[in-house]
């Protein structure tokens, strides 16, 4: 079976997108960030953040409708946290069994048929009712320039890590495309 996930716990630290600054609240300098993780126990867990590559150090944590406020250190007022922006990174532990994938590592990541003819490569993803991959076609497929797929066995036959992923072309499939 095959699993989209973001959850964390395997005993190796990796460095992952753990969410997107979504805005700022208060006159203290708290930071809304828009969790990118299914886990939201993972920032009562951590101790620093990369916003940019640079480290940050938490001092507070709190959920906040569908964000998270953190309070960093040394930022004390709304106008030192506003030129902070951009994507949020954690040093995490992994967590992923035989059959998971981070989705941020299938982004970009060339598709091929059962064949091996490459059909384009991933450029989204949504876990609306049920994962699904999106992929962008090549040229050759002028008329449709993207396929919704569904992530599971049935279409998905190979995932090569870094590499590639191999489907199940169905040409029903291409009927769907948009």
């Amino acid at each position: 079976m095959l699993n989209l996930t973001t959850n964390l716990g395997y005993y190796r630290l990796v460095q992952r997108i753990i969410g997107k600054i979504a805005g700022f609240h208060g006159l203290k300098g708290e930071i809304k960030i828009f969790p990118l993780i299914d886990n939201l126990e993972i920032f009562k867990e951590i101790d620093e953040i990369f916003i940019e590559g640079q480290s940050y150090k938490l001092l507070a944590t709190r959920p906040h409708k569908n964000t998270i406020m953190v309070k960093l250190e040394g930022f004390n007022d709304l106008s030192s946290v506003e030129k902070l922006n951009g994507h949020v990174e954690a040093d995490i532990q992994e967590d992923l069994q035989e059959g998971d994938y981070y989705i941020a590592d299938l982004i970009d990541l060339p598709v091929q048929d059962e064949t091996g003819k490459s059909i384009g490569m991933v450029s989204n993803y949504s876990s609306e009712a049920q994962d699904h991959i999106f992929i962008k076609l090549n040229e050759e497929y002028a008329a449709k320039s993207e396929l919704i797929l569904p992530f599971v066995d049935e279409y998905i036959l190979e995932v090569v890590a870094g590499d590639h992923i191999k489907i199940n072309l169905d040409k029903d499939l291409l009927e769907l495309c948009y």
